[in-house]
């Protein structure tokens, strides 16, 4: 487990100009693959492994946001910044203003959804749209750092109840901290074979949290779920808002599968590879 102190030493040395200047406001993402239509930021995210306080070498190394576009150096750049702004949050201690600021994206979320299922003429996307309802993906990227993060996220959902919100932690040791979780709020393990069975005694311990696990397709078990997604049954673009397993928990496990990666990715940074081991 790393603490917010090393994640943030990491970072600073990693980032010394962005963290030499005061932090700009949390932004929120266009994930395409979670986005209920194009241009729709509902989702928030931060830089993988310098957020993430229980990574292991196997997500580290799988993680899709250090891949490809997301991995690119305007996205990156981009989630760096988020990162000092949440950092700066937890530093201060700041729960009241991190649940704020998290709210204030929600809202914008909440007010485009409702700009767009006003205005569409396509009978196909509303009712859709009416049936998903507004949806907020947590993390996209990064994970939880610590009991203030993980309470703004409570809190700052709970101000949404109409806002279906899910999230995927790796950071078990704070899922107390995400009680009482508010009813539109669908908490996921996320696992792998480096966590798996830690992962089995904290799904024990609360067993309100549902769980993903980051396997081969000949790993999962023949009555297991794989995200369709993984499969092809959706396309990447808009693929959470037309399945909702994840965000409306018609599930209590799902199966995201590891696959061959090419093309871009990021170069390792060896600190975080360390700490990971």
């Amino acid at each position: 487990m790393q603490s917010l102190q090393q994640l943030y030493q990491i970072f600073e040395a990693a980032f010394p100009d962005i963290v030499s200047e005061p932090p700009l406001p949390i932004r929120a993402s266009l994930d395409s693959k979670v986005g209920q239509f194009k241009g729709h930021k509902n989702s928030v995210g931060f830089l993988a492994g310098y957020s993430c306080s229980w990574m292991t070498p196997f997500c580290y190394g799988e993680c899709y946001t250090e891949r490809g576009q997301a991995g690119m150096d305007t996205a990156y750049q981009f989630r760096a910044r988020n990162t000092w702004a949440l950092f700066a949050h937890l530093l201060a201690g700041d729960c009241e203003g991190l649940t704020q600021s998290f709210s204030t994206l929600i809202q914008k979320s909440v007010d485009q959804y409702h700009r767009r299922l006003a205005k569409t003429e396509d009978a196909k996307e509303r009712r859709a749209l009416e049936s998903a309802g507004s949806m907020w993906r947590w993390m996209w990227s990064g994970d939880l750092v610590d009991a203030t993060h993980a309470m703004a996220v409570r809190d700052s959902t709970a101000m949404h109840p109409d806002t279906t919100a899910w999230i995927y932690t790796r950071s078990f040791h704070l899922l107390q901290f995400l009680e009482p979780v508010p009813s539109n709020l669908t908490v996921w393990l996320s696992e792998d074979d480096d966590n798996a069975q830690m992962a089995e005694g904290f799904a024990s311990e609360f067993p309100w949290a549902r769980r993903t696990t980051l396997t081969s397709e000949e790993a999962v078990p023949s009555t297991g779920i794989i995200c369709p997604e993984n499969v092809g049954k959706y396309p990447v673009v808009g693929a959470c808002a037309r399945c909702k397993i994840c965000s409306h928990s018609t599930a209590d496990e799902v199966h995201f599968i590891a696959k061959p990666k090419a093309g871009y990715r990021r170069s390792v940074n060896e600190t975080l590879l360390h700490i990971a081991a």
